[in-house]
């Protein structure tokens, strides 16, 4: 009887102040390239060309909403209080979209389901998007592939992957966000390079 009567007060206790207990807001992150210089194409090599910007392809679970970390090419964790603003894809796409129609290496851009016939695709392999920590050094990764396609006869016309590790200026979501930032820049402006 008395095991009974300390589980009540030890239920009774908890439920009092557990009223007390806060929980640690969540941060809503995305990407943001709006702000920065990006290349513009100068030898205009596709300039008469409609190109479609596909959905990028994701491996392992670098596509969602959520901010993966790793300690060890073994090791991956997610923060619980940090997430993407929408899925990485989407903002991925976004962004490479907004890229190329600054850039004006193309006569227009589009997406897959347009009633406009593209010339060319522009496809992308989105392999690691995520904070790194090894041995007290704390980096963004972002590394993603790119194939650009002739849509009429389906051949490849060039592949290039590129890959940034951009340093951290804290061990948290936020460090790891806006040093992902600057690694997409370098990366889009690179593209736009490649493209042209």
């Amino acid at each position: 009887m008395k095991l009974h009567i300390g589980y009540a007060l030890a239920f009774a206790f908890a439920s009092i102040t557990g009223c007390a207990v806060k929980e640690s807001p969540m941060h809503i992150y995305t990407l943001d390239t709006t702000t920065r210089t990006q290349k513009r194409c100068s030898h205009k090599s596709y300039a008469n060309r409609i190109v479609q910007i596909a959905y990028p392809k994701t491996l392992a679970s670098n596509g969602g909403v959520t901010i993966a970390f790793s300690y060890s090419p073994q090791e991956r964790g997610y923060y619980h209080y940090a997430q993407w603003e929408e899925s990485l894809g989407k903002l991925f796409q976004s962004s490479v979209i907004q890229a190329i129609e600054r850039s004006a290496c193309f006569k227009a851009v589009t997406l897959a389901g347009s009633s406009v016939t593209p010339d060319l695709k522009l496809e992308s392999t989105i392999y690691d998007f995520s904070h790194h920590i090894r041995s007290g050094d704390s980096y963004a990764v972002v590394s993603v592939g790119f194939s650009l396609v002739d849509v009429r006869n389906g051949k490849l016309l060039r592949h290039r992957r590129f890959t940034y590790k951009e340093p951290t200026a804290s061990l948290d979501a936020k460090g790891y966000v806006e040093a992902a930032n600057r690694a997409l820049t370098h990366l889009l402006d690179d593209l736009i390079k490649w493209v042209d």
